[in-house]
């Protein structure tokens, strides 16, 4: 028996294929419209991730601002504080030199009247002193005393050396050489019973003071020198 076949021929009208049409059109539309979304809301949560890191970039920012501030205020405190703490040690250091000057002063006072200070040379060094403030530089008082039965105000000429060694060759320096600020030298000192004179040394680097030379003369005396010598004991 022979089987015929035959073709199933669906017709389709305008209606329906525009239809079709349109649904093609309105998935494809879809399709780029669900895209689009998603990359918005991508580049939208970049966005706010990028927001919120500049915003913590500019905290950080911030607080390392304060914290270098807070550094900068640390040292200059710490600069003022070790510049205080010098100058009341300075400070100190003045008071007991001045101190210990008054007391000598008045101790050569009370002792003026005896005898056995009046036995002494009529010009003299009664007392040297030195303190170091720093590297190669000292502060340095002496007092000179004058001597006699009848006091009255004396002019006195003074030189005053420091006696060391620099690289093994002995040196004898003049006060003037150290202390810039010396008025003239030799020095011209008005006294009646004692007077006292400060000042600050500079050793040249190298150098080691040994001793410390004085030699006075009356002004209108200059061939009588009185000369009175004091060992260096203070250091160098």
């Amino acid at each position: 028996m022979k089987t015929e076949t035959r073709s199933i021929v669906v017709s389709m009208n305008k209606s329906t294929q525009l239809i079709i049409f349109t649904a093609i059109i309105f998935c494809i539309a879809l399709a780029f419209y669900l895209g689009g979304y998603q990359k918005r809301v991508t580049v939208a949560d970049l966005m706010d991730e990028n927001t919120v890191l500049e915003r913590e970039l500019l905290e950080v920012t911030d607080l390392l601002n304060s914290a270098e501030k807070i550094i900068d205020i640390l040292e200059v405190d710490n600069e003022v504080n070790s510049i205080a703490l010098e100058n009341s040690r300075l400070e100190i250091l003045d008071l007991q030199r001045i101190i210990s000057d008054n007391t000598f002063q008045l101790e050569v006072y009370k002792d003026y009247l005896s005898d056995d200070f009046k036995a002494k040379k009529k010009l003299f060094i009664a007392s040297f002193s030195a303190s170091e403030i720093k590297q190669n530089v000292w502060s340095y008082s002496w007092i000179t005393v004058q001597s006699v039965k009848q006091p009255k105000i004396s002019s006195v000429v003074l030189k005053a050396f420091i006696v060391g060694e620099m690289e093994g060759i002995s040196e004898e320096l003049p006060f003037d050489e150290l202390d810039e600020y010396l008025p003239r030298f030799p020095l011209d000192l008005r006294v009646k019973y004692f007077s006292s004179t400060k000042g600050k040394l500079t050793f040249p680097e190298g150098f080691t003071p040994k001793q410390v030379k004085f030699m006075l003369h009356y002004a209108q005396k200059p061939s009588e020198i009185y000369e009175t010598n004091f060992e260096w004991s203070y250091g160098v």
